[in-house]
């Protein structure tokens, strides 16, 4: 009788159980500036009533300062004033 090699053995674990090892992109500490375990925290989405969206413009329109100091002016991203 000849020997047969054993079967590997089946885990009915998921991948992501199975104890492989994780991969750590940044290390603790974080070289991002948060401490470790930190999260982001996110600024709550803000609705401009049309007449914020009206002084805003105006005020571009009349081209007395930058989109920088606008922005700053009206505590806007750059990117969400047009003229």
């Amino acid at each position: 009788m000849t020997a047969v090699a054993p079967l590997a053995k089946f885990s009915s674990k998921p991948l992501h159980l199975r104890g492989r090892p994780h991969m750590e992109f940044l290390p603790d500490g974080g070289q991002d500036g948060r401490g470790a375990g930190e999260t982001m925290s996110r600024r709550p989405r803000r609705n401009h009533s049309p007449a914020f969206k009206a002084k805003v413009a105006l005020a571009a329109v009349k081209g007395e300062k930058t989109l920088a100091e606008l922005a700053q002016q009206f505590d806007v991203h750059p990117n969400q004033i047009t003229a």
